[in-house]
């Protein structure tokens, strides 16, 4: 992992998230950007505004976009401050769906927040993008956590793709764990990659990359999965929890698979997901 991006919705103060991208920047080696989304001026007045109350809202959004690309000093000194060695600071204007869907292609792992409150139906397309992104994104909770610590780390297979290629991707992160711990689905048929022949076996997987690892059974579908995945990952005092996000493609479909949406509404841990 060479570059991680931060998703900021915020350039007044860093959030969480982005405290945490810059640690496992510098923990990694790796370059940090951070990105914030404005919304776009409008090309042409809107309707049924006053010209006065245009002027004025053009002039503080201007405003605003302004203080955001000044921004980039303080978060590059900031950045430096956690032992970043290169460290830059991006403003696109766009829907930050959009902004956030250009930027993942571009870079190795997102980090974003999840806020306290998940019911904003943009808070969750935004999430949703970063998980249909392909990339492997890192989602912070609101709860406190110590950042970019990795002694710990869990990770959740099922027999999906999804829950394949997250565990391989992060396997940069789980060299560098004391303790990695495999919560192997107890009856992974349901999917296609269980019945590859041979069969494919997560724990020689991990052990093959130079991982040591423990593993535990735990139940298989939908919220319940998702329940015990958080349950052992506690009682384990696991500092990240690796998963597949499972959902459809398409934005429009419009949601994630039951499992991922519960761990994103429930855990009070980082989140390793990828699509």
């Amino acid at each position: 992992m060479r570059d991680v991006l931060a998703f900021c919705t915020d350039f007044r103060q860093w959030s969480p998230g982005a405290g945490y991208a810059a640690e496992l920047a510098a923990a990694l080696g790796a370059s940090l950007s951070g990105l914030y989304a404005g919304l776009p001026l409008p090309a042409v007045p809107v309707a049924g505004n006053a010209a006065s109350g245009q002027a004025e809202w053009m002039a503080e959004a201007t405003n605003e976009i302004h203080c955001a690309i000044l921004a980039g000093r303080e978060f590059t000194a900031w950045a430096i401050g956690f032992g970043v060695a290169d460290a830059q600071w991006q403003v696109a204007l766009g829907d930050p769906c959009d902004v956030l869907d250009a930027a993942a292609a571009m870079t190795d792992l997102v980090v974003l927040d999840r806020p306290a409150n998940m019911g904003g139906s943009a808070v969750l397309s935004l999430l949703r993008s970063a998980m249909l992104s392909g990339q492997p994104c890192i989602v912070v909770p609101p709860t406190s956590c110590v950042l970019g610590r990795l002694e710990h780390i869990a990770v959740a297979w099922d027999g999906s793709s999804a829950s394949t290629r997250a565990m391989h991707a992060a396997i940069p992160l789980l060299r560098r764990a004391d303790d990695v711990l495999l919560l192997r689905a107890a009856d992974p048929r349901g999917h296609a990659r269980a019945a590859l022949e041979p069969p494919f076996d997560p724990l020689e997987h991990l052990v093959d990359h130079g991982i040591q690892v423990t593993q535990e059974l735990v139940a298989t579908h939908g919220i319940a999965a998702g329940h015990a995945l958080l349950a052992a990952s506690s009682i384990h005092r696991a500092d990240l929890l690796v998963a597949g996000a499972n959902g459809k493609a398409r934005r429009s479909e419009g949601r994630l698979g039951d499992t991922t949406d519960y761990l994103l509404q429930h855990a009070t841990l980082p989140l390793f997901l990828r699509h």
